[in-house]
């Protein structure tokens, strides 16, 4: 469930950017996992992916979440 939500509100550009801060939250804590259990290269090398695409789209909304914060 934690997957799915994120990624379903990435559907909806009103919901995205929640939807991208939970699936880097979900997708940095699977990659640290498997580097750190040295699980197989494909499934390590697939939520490495999945981390940095969260990442570059919490880039591009890097406006609306410094308004956010401050």
């Amino acid at each position: 469930m934690c997957e799915i939500i994120p990624a379903l509100l990435l559907l909806f550009p009103r919901t995205a950017t929640l939807g991208a801060v939970g699936v880097f939250a979900v997708m940095l804590h699977v990659t640290v996992l498997d580097w750190s259990f040295g699980l197989p290269w494909g499934a390590t090398l697939l939520a490495t992916a999945l981390t940095l695409g969260s990442a570059v789209l919490l880039f591009h909304d890097r406006r609306k979440l410094a308004a956010l914060v401050s």
